[in-house]
């Protein structure tokens, strides 16, 4: 191969090699732009989690369903961390999937793809599971 072939061969993301003749998918060791869309929902349990700590860290006890008002704790900045977080982690299978499309058609191949599944899969279904339960009213004190 010349090396204009060389230099067009490692500049495309799917080439070929003179002795194969399918071509050779490029390989991530990482995509931390995956990563972060998987670990959405387990972020915004984290954030929203670290929201309540604080509130009960603050009142002496539990917050409970309109006492007190979560606006009027003055964690201005925390309160809304806590929102869009949940509210992130909630659309994160839009970002994950399109995350995974992108790749594919770049044609690169992503080794973490199976773990990263596994932690958005496992946060996802924990996020609708609390969601659904409310353990402690938690999020209808958030939302009231």
């Amino acid at each position: 191969m010349d090396d204009a072939g060389l230099l067009h061969a490692a500049s495309d993301p799917i080439s070929t090699d003179s002795t194969h003749a399918t071509p050779r998918r490029r390989s991530v060791r990482s995509d931390p732009f995956l990563l972060a869309c998987a670990a959405m929902p387990v972020v915004g349990l984290a954030v929203f989690s670290s929201f309540v700590l604080r509130a009960r860290l603050a009142l002496g006890e539990w917050p409970r369903p309109y006492r007190p008002d979560p606006n009027d704790l003055g964690f201005t900045l925390h309160h809304e961390l806590a929102g869009v977080f949940l509210f992130v982690g909630l659309v994160s299978p839009v970002a994950l999937a399109a995350c995974l499309l992108l790749r594919r058609r770049d044609g690169l191949r992503v080794r973490h793809r199976g773990s990263a599944l596994a932690v958005f899969v496992g946060g996802y279904a924990l996020l609708w599971v609390l969601a659904w339960a409310d353990p402690g009213h938690f999020l209808e004190w958030y939302a009231d």
